[in-house]
């Protein structure tokens, strides 16, 4: 109880932090990425991830898994980022997608991120981002519900 506690008031806090600041200049990444997105939750998607930034305020990304256990996962995300740093972006998500293992499903929900140019650190690294989110996902209409806490990276092009 106080794990599923910390993760409110985490996503409350980046909330508001992001929310504070108006948008910023663009990232300096390119518009497509290709990478890994982990998913330390029950359900959802972790595995290889693609992402298209449509504007510089929005992107989308297909993310193809395997859980193990004989699940594997298709989802997709849409994300808003509302504030635009020179190398970090603070980002909202809602996400979709089907499972199947026993049986084949539907899975949906939302959080709150960051991402991260490595650029940032060093002008000469690779244009690598990394980002980190909270949310929660939902699996056949409101049946099971997970708290979900992802990583990833991706090489942006």
């Amino acid at each position: 109880m106080i794990k599923k506690g910390l993760i409110v008031i985490l996503v409350c806090f980046l909330t508001f932090f992001a929310a504070s600041f108006s948008t910023q200049a663009q990232s300096q990444q390119g518009d497509m990425g290709i990478g890994i997105q982990s998913s330390y939750a029950f359900w959802g998607s972790g595995g290889l991830s693609f992402i298209y930034d449509m504007r510089p305020d929005a992107s989308v990304q297909a993310i193809l898994g395997t859980g193990g256990r004989g699940r594997n996962t298709i989802e997709g995300r849409y994300l808003h980022r509302f504030r635009q740093e020179a190398y970090w972006d603070g980002y909202a998500f809602g996400s979709a997608g089907i499972y199947s293992d026993s049986d084949l499903g539907f899975l949906w929900g939302g959080g709150v991120g960051i991402e991260y140019d490595l650029r940032g650190l060093e002008a000469t690294f690779p244009p690598v981002s990394i980002n980190a989110d909270v949310g929660a996902m939902a699996r056949d209409g409101l049946e099971d519900f997970d708290v979900q806490l992802r990583t990833g990276f991706h090489y942006r092009f």
